[in-house]
């Protein structure tokens, strides 16, 4: 999924790519992830609102139903024996041991952006104030606890279809959010 991101942050993509840098580039920069570097450049140049429906749209012209099963095809007819061995690659290319220490270091990246922390800030908060539960919250949303536990811990920012159930369990106004997403 690729993030919104916030207005000076869009503008510098917008500056890079202007200055001849290419999404990987871009997304190294300001670690961003690739996936959000291209959708705000190429993708945008090429009518695509989001890298993901220019690439189910790539998918369905070559053939296949899904974009789960496009990509693991071109993983596969790329020379890599699996999905795994392709992320592991990947991994090393970027400078890790392995995949499991890119996720890592991905996921320590994100949890030091100030809207994720800003957000969990908010959400810990609140739910002190309130005097209720991760686990009510999770209830509340039908979603794990394990979910809620991550968007108070700044490990995730909740998906848009959950951010106006908790402002209004949470009995935020819309506004407070918004700068974040």
């Amino acid at each position: 999924m690729v993030r919104q991101l916030n207005e000076e942050t869009i503008q510098q993509i917008e500056q890079l790519f202007q200055e001849g840098k290419n999404p990987p580039e871009i997304a190294k920069l300001l670690s961003i992830s690739r996936r959000t570097a291209y959708s705000y450049t190429k993708g945008k140049e090429k009518g695509h609102p989001t890298i993901t429906h220019f690439q189910t749209a790539v998918a369905q012209r070559q053939g296949y139903q899904t974009l789960s099963q496009y990509q693991a095809a071109r993983i596969l007819r790329n020379g890599y024996q699996s999905v795994h061995h392709y992320q592991e690659e990947r991994a090393k290319e970027n400078g890790f041991d392995s995949d499991a220490d890119y996720k890592s270091h991905c996921s320590k990246e994100r949890q030091q952006r100030a809207e994720y922390q800003l957000c969990a800030y908010l959400v810990r908060e609140r739910l002190k104030e309130l005097e209720l539960t991760q686990a009510k919250l999770s209830q509340h949303l039908k979603i794990s606890p394990q979910a809620v536990n991550n968007y108070c811990n700044a490990k995730t920012i909740p998906k848009k279809e959950h951010l106006q159930k908790i402002l209004d369990y949470l009995k935020l106004d819309k506004n407070t959010l918004d700068d974040l997403f």
